[in-house]
C-alpha cells in the first residue's frame, strides 16, 4: 500500500476521529479559563431576575432592582434567566460553568455537522469549525445571548439542509424554534430576518420573468406556499409569550437608540486588536470568495452575507451573526449525485456516546487539574467584583440609598439585594439621555455637585479608578469610609451613620 493509502485508512479510524472531536469540543478551554464563565458583569442581575421570576411566578413589566422602578421595562431574556437561575440554584457557580460549556459544545457540534454534511469531509469540517469557533469566542460569554447563538446555528442548519434537498421538511421545525427563542432572548429577530429574507427572495424569483429567474437561481428552489406558511407561522410564534408584540417595541427602541453603541464597549465596532478579529475577516472573505468561485447566482446567500457582515462588523458582540452564515456558505458545496457513506445506526450511536463520554471526562479532569470549584470561583468573583465593598456596605447600613459605578450595577443588584441600584447595564430601561448622563458624570465631565442622584445618595460605591471617585475624594461633602485595591466607598459627612466601621 502507498503512503497516501495508509494515511487515508488511518484518517477513517473511529478512534482518531473521536479524539479530533474531543479536541474540537474542548479547545475553548485553551482560550479562556473555566472561571471566566462567572466574570461577566451582567450575569448577576440575570440571576437575580431569574430567581425572582421563579419565586413570584411572574415576569417584570417595570424596572426591578432599580431606583427607577416606575419605568416600564420588558425583560426580553426572562426564559434564559430562569435557566441560568436553576443551574446556579442546583450547582452553585459551577452550574454556570457547566451551562456555558454545554451551550458552547452544542454550538460547536451543530456547526461541525452542518459543515460535515455540506463538505462531505470530516477532516475539512474539523479545522473550519475550529476556526469559526475561535473567531466568535469573544461572543460566547455566559449571557442569554449564548442561547441565541445556539438557536441561530440550528436555524442555519435547517435552512441550508432544506435548500440543499429542495424540500420544506427541515423548515417545519422553525415555528417551534421561534416559539422557544422569542421567550429566551430578543435576538430571535436575527433568525427571523434570515427566514423572511429567504421567503422574500424565493417569492421575488417566482415573480421575475422566467429567463431572469433562471439566471438568478436556476436550481435551488423551495416550494413557495409552504415556505410562506412556515414564515408566517414563525412570526406568529414569536408573539406567544408574556410580552407578545412588546418585544418588537423594544427592538424598535434599540434601533433608534445611539448611546449604548457609543458607551458599551461590546456594542462598538471590531477594533482588530485581538487575533480572532482577523480570523473573522478571513472567514467572511473566504465566504465571498466561495460564492464567486462557484459562480453562485443565489441572491439569498449573497444578500444574507452582505447584511450579516455589515451587522457583525458593526458590533463586536454580534460577530457571530456574520461568522456563522459565512461558515455555512463555505460548507455549502454542490455534491449532486455523490452518495454519502452509509454507517450503521448502532455504530453511529456508539461513536457519539464514546465521544460525549470522553469530552465530559476531559472537562472533569480539567476542572480538577485547575482546581475549579465553587470555592475557587467565589474567590475569583471577589477579586474581580466589589464583593468586599458590598459586604461592608451591607453590614453598616440597612437598605441604604446608594449611588453606584455604572459597570457594577448588575453585580450590586445581586450583592446588595436590599438596595436598588441607581444605574446598571440595561439600556432599554434607562434610555439614551439617562445613560449618557451617568456615563459623563462618572467620567467627571459634568458638575457632580448638582447631580440629584448623587446628592440623594447615602452611600457611594465606585471603582477607585474612575474619575468621579478621584473627584469625590477631594470633595469636602464626602469622606472615604472603605477602600480596597478595587473599590472605594464614600459617605456624606452629614450622615450620622457614616462613621460606623
Amino acid at each position: 500500500m502507498s503512503f497516501s493509502s495508509d494515511m487515508y485508512a488511518l484518517s477513517r479510524r473511529p478512534v482518531l476521529r473521536g479524539l479530533a472531536l474531543v479536541i474540537l469540543f474542548t479547545f475553548s478551554t485553551r482560550l479562556d479559563p473555566l472561571s471566566s464563565s462567572v466574570l461577566d458583569a451582567d450575569i448577576w442581575w440575570h440571576l437575580r431576575d431569574g430567581n425572582a421570576i421563579v419565586a413570584q411566578h411572574v415576569v417584570p413589566h417595570q424596572g426591578w432592582f432599580t431606583q427607577y422602578s416606575s419605568h416600564p421595562w420588558v425583560d426580553y431574556s426572562w426564559g434564559s434567566e430562569v435557566v441560568m437561575s436553576r443551574f446556579h440554584h442546583w450547582f452553585g457557580l459551577m452550574g454556570l460553568v457547566a451551562l456555558r460549556s454545554l451551550l458552547e459544545i452544542n454550538i460547536t457540534l451543530i456547526v461541525f455537522l452542518m459543515l460535515r454534511r455540506g463538505l462531505r469531509s470530516f477532516w475539512q469540517a474539523v479545522p473550519l469549525t475550529a476556526s469559526g469557533m475561535w473567531a466568535i469566542h469573544h461572543c460566547l460569554g455566559m449571557q442569554p445571548m449564548l442561547i441565541s447563538v445556539l438557536m441561530f446555528t440550528i436555524e442555519l442548519a435547517l435552512i441550508f439542509e432544506a435548500c440543499r434537498r429542495k424540500v420544506i421538511g427541515p423548515l417545519l421545525w422553525s415555528p417551534v424554534l421561534f416559539l422557544l427563542w422569542a421567550n429566551l432572548h430578543i435576538q430571535f429577530i436575527y433568525g427571523l430576518f434570515v427566514l423572511l429574507l429567504l421567503t422574500v427572495v424565493t417569492s421575488a424569483v417566482r415573480i421575475l420573468p422566467g429567463e431572469w429567474a433562471s439566471k438568478l437561481q436556476p436550481t435551488e428552489e423551495l416550494p413557495l406556499l409552504p415556505l410562506m406558511s412556515v414564515a408566517a407561522t414563525s412570526v406568529l410564534a414569536t408573539l406567544v409569550g408574556p410580552y407578545s408584540w412588546r418585544l418588537y417595541a423594544v427592538i424598535f427602541q434599540y434601533v433608534r437608540s445611539s448611546a449604548p453603541y457609543m458607551i458599551i464597549t461590546e456594542l462598538q465596532a471590531l477594533n482588530f486588536r485581538v487575533p480572532e478579529h482577523f480570523v473573522l475577516v478571513l472567514i467572511v472573505a473566504a465566504a465571498f470568495f466561495a460564492l464567486g468561485w462557484r459562480r453562485s447566482r443565489d441572491p439569498f446567500k449573497l444578500v444574507m452575507l452582505v447584511i450579516c457582515t455589515a451587522v457583525g462588523f458593526r458590533m463586536t458582540r454580534d460577530s457571530w451573526f456574520c461568522a456563522l452564515p459565512a461558515l455555512a456558505i463555505i460548507g455549502d458545496r454542490d455534491y449532486a449525485g455523490v452518495q454519502e457513506e452509509t454507517v450503521p445506526r448502532l455504530r453511529k450511536f456508539v461513536f457519539a456516546a464514546a465521544t460525549a463520554f470522553m469530552t465530559m471526562t476531559v472537562f472533569l479532569l480539567l476542572s480538577r487539574d485547575t482546581k475549579t470549584n465553587n470555592a475557587t470561583l467565589a474567590r475569583a468573583v471577589a477579586a474581580y467584583f466589589p464583593m468586599n465593598a458590598s459586604a461592608f456596605v451591607q453590614s453598616h447600613w440597612h437598605e441604604p440609598h446608594i449611588y453606584n459605578d455604572m459597570n457594577w450595577g448588575g453585580f450590586l443588584i445581586w450583592a446588595l439585594p436590599d438596595s436598588p441600584v441607581v444605574i446598571d447595564n440595561r439600556p432599554d430601561l434607562y434610555g439614551d439621555e439617562r445613560l449618557t448622563h451617568f456615563y459623563l458624570m462618572q467620567q467627571g465631565l459634568l458638575d457632580w455637585s448638582a447631580d440629584p442622584d448623587l446628592n440623594a445618595a447615602q452611600v457611594v460605591l465606585l471603582n477607585r479608578q474612575t474619575p468621579l471617585s478621584k473627584l469625590l475624594a477631594r470633595d469636602m461633602r464626602f469622606r472615604i469610609i472603605y477602600e480596597d485595591p478595587l473599590a472605594v466607598v464614600f459617605a456624606r459627612n452629614t450622615d450620622a451613620s457614616a462613621g460606623r466601621q
